[in-house]
């Protein structure tokens, strides 16, 4: 767990969080317009999109997740995501990651891990 101070204009470049499961960010202070970006895993999911009259949550490469204090967003941990400029004088947000500890699946199973 961290927290984040970003200024009027300060950004944070697009990243991921490996080896956890969850990612997530509680915003304690934002502006009006700032946002957070989560970005499709899928490169080639876009590739076409013959006709598309307006752009929604389900059929862009990129969703957009307003900010507001006292809101929680959780989210894959390796999805790649960013803050676009900050509009707000401060914008604090208190982020985190989750990663289970013991055995994940079964024995006997090819996907299983201790961790």
């Amino acid at each position: 767990m961290w927290a984040n101070r970003l200024q009027r204009g300060e950004v944070h470049r697009p990243h991921a969080h490996g080896n956890n499961l969850i990612s997530g960010v509680y915003y304690v202070e934002v502006g009006p317009r700032d946002n957070l970006v989560l970005n499709h895993p899928n490169p080639g999911a876009h590739a076409l999109c013959p006709g598309t009259l307006e752009w929604t949550p389900h059929n862009t490469a990129n969703w957009t997740i307003p900010a507001a204090a006292g809101r929680l967003v959780l989210f894959p941990s390796w999805c790649l995501h960013w803050v676009p400029p900050t509009t707000s004088a401060a914008r604090i947000s208190i982020a985190f990651n989750l990663l289970c500890r013991g055995e994940l699946d079964t024995t006997d199973s090819l996907q299983s891990v201790l961790l």
